[in-house]
């Protein structure tokens, strides 16, 4: 953490740098990307100069409320032309969506369109429901009660409805309910004791892994203060490239010095992964090249950025098979060589990522959850590989941090051709009134 402050003058002249240069260019810049990028830190975007904006207070109230379920659910509030740009609210959810690069539930209110799907069942039922019920008191009492329906679609509370209880028949036995007690009491004490133990557990592995992340976020934090924001080849484009490595590099540092859970581990190699991207478009502008491919990060160690080619290996010995590299480990791999991999600390010795175990699962997914579809056929053959195999079916939560698991439980759904019926236009009951 003290080296990666070290770099915080240099990043700082690069950003102010970059301000006086590329104001003019950046400013009014609010991208789809810009969203989702957002999105994948915080799971509501709430643009004060949408039409039917959410009030502070509203859009704080909806994240608990998000938080609350455990769900992989994502909401913006964007103005009208997001929509008109997008080619319809339709096209705007989809592109979105493809954009953010995760599973899980969205909606997005565009002026006055909402619309809502998922990645696996339908909500448009639950759009719609919550759409006619709530329009008329608001957009946040209908996103409001949007997520209270997905919560209860995908969160299955389990209750059902007991049969009449008979209290006849001889009561029952002080003995039995002393024992019971007792086996209830020894039972509470091994699960207190077996969770308090867990999370020792997963503190000590979250200090491993947090030192991993402050690595690859000094990596790139280096390789952003090392770059001539001045050189004449750098053209308004590339310095908006430049300014989103910065701010993918900002919420990565963010994401890892308040790493707790999976999907705050996630979120921050997500941002690494967005940043490298953006920093390898930065340099192919400064040397003339035709700008890279978004392919996955290279398999050997991410940090090498974007993949340039699959190549056949076998990194755990075991069936070769096709993996994304970078063109140096394509060309050692070539060579007969075994390139060198990005290791990491786990069960007290430095091993290759792929083969640090499940809790290495959320660094690894971060890193290729715009990818997601690609994952299980990547880490096949490696430790990792059970983590991201598909579900048979249903949504599943994270494990022990609680959080939402951006890559398991949702396959197949609403997007990539289905309709987005769910919702409605927001235009006759409020239009564009004053939610304040």
């Amino acid at each position: 953490m003290r080296y990666r402050r070290s770099l915080a003058p240099a990043l700082c002249v690069l950003l102010a740098a970059l301000a006086l240069i590329a104001a003019p260019a950046t400013l009014a810049r609010t991208s789809i990307e810009a969203v989702a990028s957002a999105l994948r830190n915080d799971p509501v975007y709430n643009d004060p100069s949408a039409e039917n904006a959410l009030t502070p207070g509203q859009a704080s109230d909806l994240r608990d409320q998000i938080a609350a379920t455990g769900l992989p659910i994502y909401v913006a509030v964007l103005p009208g032309a997001a929509a008109t740009d997008a080619g319809g609210p339709d096209a705007l959810l989809r592109d979105l969506r493809n954009a953010v690069g995760r599973e899980g539930v969205y909606a997005v209110i565009a002026g006055n369109a909402f619309r809502a799907g998922a990645t696996s069942g339908s909500v448009n039922a639950v759009a719609d429901d919550a759409f006619q019920s709530q329009a008329s008191n608001g957009p946040f009492a209908v996103l409001e009660a949007f997520v209270a329906g997905v919560d209860a679609q995908y969160n299955d509370s389990g209750q059902s409805s007991g049969g009449d209880s008979s209290a006849g028949g001889g009561g029952s036995s002080w003995t039995g309910l002393i024992i019971l007690v007792v086996i209830l009491g020894g039972i509470g004490a091994l699960l207190f004791f077996g969770i308090r133990a867990a999370r020792r557990s997963r503190v000590k592995q979250l200090v491993s892994i947090r030192s991993t992340l402050d690595e690859d976020v000094t990596s790139l934090g280096e390789q952003l203060a090392a770059f001539n924001v001045a050189d004449p080849r750098l053209d308004d484009t590339g310095r908006a490239d430049l300014q989103t490595a910065l701010d993918a590099y900002s919420r990565a540092s963010h994401a890892s010095s308040r790493a707790r859970t999976d999907a705050d581990i996630t979120t921050a190699t997500s941002e690494l992964e967005a940043g490298r991207y953006a920093l390898a478009c930065v340099q192919a502008r400064v040397d003339g090249r035709a700008l890279p491919q978004r392919r996955p990060p290279c398999f050997v160690d991410p940090r090498h950025g974007p993949s340039e080619s699959d190549v056949m290996w076998a990194p755990d010995g075991g069936a070769p098979h096709p993996v994304p590299v970078c063109a140096t480990c394509a060309a050692t791999l070539k060579s007969g060589a075994a390139p060198q991999p990005r290791v990491v600390m786990a069960g007290g010795q430095r091993v290759p990522y792929w083969r640090a175990g499940a809790d290495y699962a959320p660094y690894a997914r971060g890193y290729y959850s715009s990818f997601a579809d690609a994952l299980p056929m990547i880490f096949v053959g490696t430790m990792l590989a059970t983590a991201f195999m598909p579900p048979v079916a249903g949504i599943s939560t994270a494990g022990p941090s609680g959080g939402a698991s951006d890559g398991g439980g949702f396959g197949g759904g609403d997007f990539g051709g289905g309709s987005f019926g769910g919702g409605g236009d927001f235009g006759g009951d409020f239009g564009g009134g004053d939610f304040s």
